[in-house]
């Protein structure tokens, strides 16, 4: 019996293959993440649902809820926003950043390991901390590992630009993560 093998691309068979990395950043997924805090859920419970479609370990510390990414180094880059406090205004976009990031690692052989983290960890020791505040536009900078928009933003979910906040994120990752964005070539 004669049998035919031949390799066809995933593509061609109309197999959807999710993108990985950087460009896996999309502003559908950040869109959803916003509004549905802006229309009341949890900050915690979304951030717990949407954690649960990521292929990383959920780490919960006094306080905090963090994924975690492992690499082939045991400790790298820890992202964190704040879960309480004063700084709960415009949590939704916040959040969506943050998961977004998270986001890039997924299913990557990662050099560094990587925590994106609600809240931060009281353990961070090893960790290079990197802050998300506001994310919502093109003009972002990094100050004393703060991530934040330059100058102020309009930030209702109606006036936000949706394309700028991907590119800042992409920005992000692009700066602080070598090994994602040539991971994601692979």
């Amino acid at each position: 019996m004669l049998f035919l093998f031949w390799a066809c691309v995933a593509q061609s068979l109309k197999v959807l293959i999710p993108p990985k990395g950087i460009a896996s950043v999309h502003q559908e997924d950040i869109k959803r993440d916003v509004w549905a805090i802006e229309r009341g859920d949890s900050p915690l419970e979304w951030w717990l649902r949407r954690s649960s479609q990521f292929g990383a370990d959920l780490v919960d510390d006094d306080g905090s809820s963090c994924l975690s990414f492992q690499g082939e180094e045991e400790r790298g880059l820890l992202y964190w926003i704040e879960s309480n406090g004063s700084e709960t205004n415009n949590l939704g976009i916040r959040l969506a950043t943050l998961l977004a990031l998270a986001k890039s690692s997924d299913r990557l052989k990662l050099k560094r390991a990587y925590q994106y983290c609600f809240g931060l960890p009281e353990n961070t020791e090893g960790w290079e901390l990197q802050k998300i505040e506001m994310i919502v536009g093109q003009n972002i900078r990094i100050e004393d590992s703060v991530w934040r928009t330059s100058g102020g933003q309009e930030t209702s979910f109606s006036a936000l630009n949706f394309e700028d906040i991907v590119k800042s994120i992409q920005q992000i990752i692009a700066s602080n993560s070598p090994d994602i964005v040539e991971a994601s070539k692979h």
